[in-house]
C-alpha cells in the first residue's frame, strides 16, 4: 500500500514533518497535563488528523490505482463505422490519432486496453505501445501491387530482375518498366485473378545511379499510378584469378573462358608431365607460377585449385596458402570430386553428409536442374556460410575458402543455358573472391527509404570511432555493436527527396547512396507491409502486456474539510467544557 502512495511535493516532505511533529507533540503534552482519560484520547486523535490534513495540503498526495480506461488508436485508412461501433459499446472511449513519428506515449499512459484501427503503427513507433494490452483490428487487405522484390545494387552487365505480386487486378491492366526518360524496358499484362505474380526485366549497360519507374495503366492506356525503382549500378570489379589443375578438364576450360569474357585477369597452369606445365594467360601479362609462395599469391584475389592438386600439396604450400587467406584476404575455391568429400573435414572446417540425390534445383530458376555429387553440407556455423544450397565457404581471418557440390556445370553452356551458367558462377566467385580492401563497408537490407522516416544502415569498420558525413553536410552518429566491435549502426531521418548519400570521413571513397521517396509513393506496398508487421508484433506483445496503473490525485478539498473541522473542534471544545462547568 505504501508503494502505491506518492506525493507531488515530495521534495519538501522532511521539512513538513520537522514542522508538524513538534506541533503535534506539544499539543499531546498539553492535553496529557489535563489528565489522562477519554477526553485525552479523543482530542489526540482529532489533533493528529488535523495536523495530517494540514501536511497533505502541502504535500499533495496521490494514489497508484489500476486503470480501467479503454482507448482506440486511429491510424491511416481506419474505418469510421468500426469507430462508431466501438464508441457505442465502450463508454468514455479515449480516441488518439496517430501519424508516423508522432509522440503518443503520454496520451496512452492512463489506458489499460487499446484497439488499433486502420493500417497500423509504423514499426519504429512500436516502442510507444510497450506494456499495453493491444488488440489490432485487422483491416481489409489492400488491392494492387502489394509485394516487390529486387536488388538495389548491381554491376554493369547484370540484368535488373523485379519480381512482384498484384492482388485483384482488373482485366487488361498493364505494368510497364520504364527508364527515367520514359522508354519502356519491359511490360506485363495482368489478368482477372485474385493474385498474380509477375516479373519485369531490364539490362544494365552503364554504371551510375538510375531511377526506373513501374507505371500502371488501365485497359485503355490511361496512367493510374507511377512509382520509382532506384538502382545503383557499379562498375564491374576486375579480379585476378589463378587456376591450378593437375590436368586439363572441361570444367576448367569453360570456367576460364567465362572469367576471361567477364574481363578478369586469369592465369591458368595445367600439369603436362612431372615438373612440366602449360600456362595460359587472359587479360594479363605473362607471369608463370611454378611454386606456391607468398610472393606469387600476393597479387591474386581468387585461387582456384582442383582436388588432386589440393590433396598433393606439401605442408609448406598449405601453410603459405592459409597465410595468404588470413592476412591478404585471398579467396580459395577447391574444385570438387568424390575424394574431396571423404577428406574435407580434415582439410577445412566444412562438414558434409552423404545423400542420395545427384541433382538440385537452381534457386534463381526452379526449372533448371544442376548436377551434383551425392553429398550435402551441414548447417552453417559462426565461421561458415552457405552459398545458396550448392556451396559452402569458411571464413578464415580476412579471407575465405570453400567448395561446391556441383559437377559438370559446363553442360549448361552446351545446353544453351549460358545465362544460368553466368549467374551461377558469378555468385560463387563474388562470395569467395577478395574484394578491394578499404577501412569500412556500408550494408543495408534494401528497403525503400521515405522522407522524414528513420533509415538505418550498418557500417563494418575497424575504426575506433568512425565519423560518417551525410550529403546534406551534417555528421551522423554511429552506435557500436555489443557482440561485434567492428559493427556500427547508423540512423538518419532524411529531409530531402531524391538521391542522398553518406560517406566515411576517413576514406571518402567508401560511400552509400540511397534514394528517398515521398510517403505518397508505393501506398499499397507500404500498407501491406504495415498490416503484416502489426499483426505479427501485437499478437506476440498482447501476451506480455502488464496491468496499467495510474496516479490518481486525491482532491485537496477533503484535507481542507478535515483541517477546518478538526481545528474548529479543538478550538471550541475547551470553551464549551468551561461554560458547562460554570
Amino acid at each position: 500500500m505504501i508503494n502505491d502512495l506518492h506525493f507531488d511535493n515530495s521534495q519538501v516532505l522532511w521539512a513538513v514533518l520537522m514542522c508538524a511533529l513538534p506541533v503535534l507533540s506539544i499539543f499531546i503534552w498539553k492535553e496529557w497535563e489535563k489528565g489522562p482519560g477519554i477526553r485525552f484520547v479523543v482530542n489526540s486523535i482529532i489533533a493528529t488528523l488535523t495536523v495530517f490534513a494540514l501536511c497533505c495540503l502541502f504535500l499533495r498526495p496521490s494514489i497508484n490505482i489500476a486503470s480501467s480506461t479503454k482507448g482506440v488508436v486511429l491510424t491511416q485508412g481506419y474505418d469510421s463505422r468500426k469507430l462508431d461501433s466501438l464508441a457505442k459499446v465502450i463508454k468514455g472511449l479515449k480516441k488518439i490519432r496517430y501519424n508516423p513519428g508522432r509522440f503518443i506515449k503520454k496520451e496512452l499512459s492512463d489506458i489499460e486496453e487499446l484497439t488499433i484501427l486502420g493500417e497500423g503503427i509504423h514499426p519504429f513507433d512500436f516502442w510507444q505501445l510497450t506494456g499495453h494490452k493491444v488488440h489490432y483490428d485487422l483491416p481489409d487487405l489492400p488491392e494492387g501491387l502489394v509485394k516487390l522484390k529486387y536488388e538495389p545494387e548491381y554491376v554493369v552487365g547484370d540484368s535488373l530482375y523485379i519480381k512482384g505480386l498484384y492482388r485483384y487486378p482488373d482485366e487488361g491492366r498493364r505494368l510497364y518498366l520504364q527508364t527515367a526518360s520514359g522508354s519502356v524496358v519491359d511490360s506485363v499484362i495482368l489478368v482477372n485473378e485474385p493474385e498474380q505474380t509477375f516479373v519485369l526485366k531490364g539490362m544494365l549497360k552503364a554504371d551510375g545511379k538510375f531511377v526506373y519507374q513501374i507505371v500502371e495503366r488501365d485497359d485503355k492506356g490511361n496512367e493510374i499510378c507511377k512509382n520509382p525503382i532506384p538502382v545503383v549500378v557499379l562498375e564491374k570489379e576486375r579480379l585476378k584469378v589463378l587456376i591450378i589443375n593437375q590436368f586439363p578438364s572441361f570444367e576448367t576450360k569453360y570456367l576460364k573462358n567465362f572469367l576471361a569474357e567477364e574481363g578478369h585477369k586469369v592465369v591458368v597452369r595445367n600439369q603436362i608431365t612431372k615438373r612440366k606445365y602449360k600456362f595460359e594467360y587472359f587479360n594479363t601479362d605473362v607471369e608463370p607460377i611454378y611454386a606456391i609462395t607468398e610472393k606469387s599469391l600476393e597479387n591474386f584475389d581468387l585461387f582456384v585449385i582442383d582436388t588432386p592438386t589440393f590433396l598433393n600439396l606439401s605442408q609448406n604450400s598449405i601453410n603459405t596458402i592459409d597465410k595468404a587467406i588470413q592476412a591478404k584476404a585471398l579467396g580459395l575455391l577447391v574444385q570438387p570430386n568424390e575424394l574431396l568429400f571423404n577428406r574435407l573435414g580434415n582439410l577445412m572446417d566444412i562438414k558434409t553428409k552423404p545423400d542420395k540425390t545427384t541433382t538440385i534445383l537452381f534457386s534463381a530458376n526452379k526449372k533448371v536442374k544442376l548436377e551434383k555429387y551425392p553429398y550435402r553440407f551441414e548447417e552453417a556455423g559462426l565461421k561458415g556460410d552457405m552459398i545458396e544450397d550448392y556451396g559452402y565457404l569458411q571464413l578464415v581471418g580476412q579471407g575465405k575458402k570453400g567448395t561446391t557440390l556441383l559437377k559438370n556445370t559446363y553442360e549448361l553452356v552446351l545446353g544453351g543455358k549460358s545465362g544460368i551458367y553466368r549467374k551461377l558462377w558469378t555468385n560463387i566467385i563474388d562470395r569467395l573472391s577478395k574484394k578491394s580492401q578499404g577501412i569500412g563497408e556500408f550494408q543495408c537490407d534494401g528497403q525503400f527509404v521515405f522522407q522524414h522516416q528513420p533509415y538505418e544502415v550498418k557500417l563494418y569498420s575497424g575504426l575506433s570511432s568512425p565519423v560518417i558525413q551525410h550529403s546534406d553536410g551534417y555528421e551522423l552518429p554511429a552506435i557500436q555493436g555489443i557482440l561485434m566491435q567492428d559493427a556500427w549502426r547508423v540512423k538518419t531521418y532524411p529531409r530531402y527527396k531524391g538521391w542522398n548519400s553518406m560517406r566515411l570521413e576517413a576514406d571518402t571513397t567508401i560511400i552509400h547512396d540511397y534514394y528517398v521517396m515521398d510517403t505518397a509513393q508505393w501506398k499499397t506496398l507500404t500498407s501491406e507491409y504495415l498490416i503484416k508487421a502489426n499483426r505479427r508484433y501485437f499478437n506476440e506483445e498482447t501476451n506480455t502486456a502488464k496491468k496499467v496503473r495510474v496516479l490518481h490525485v486525491i482532491s485537496p478539498i477533503w484535507f481542507f474539510i478535515i483541517f477546518v473541522l478538526g481545528s474548529s473542534y479543538l478550538w471550541l471544545e475547551p470553551k464549551l467544557r468551561k461554560s458547562i462547568r460554570d
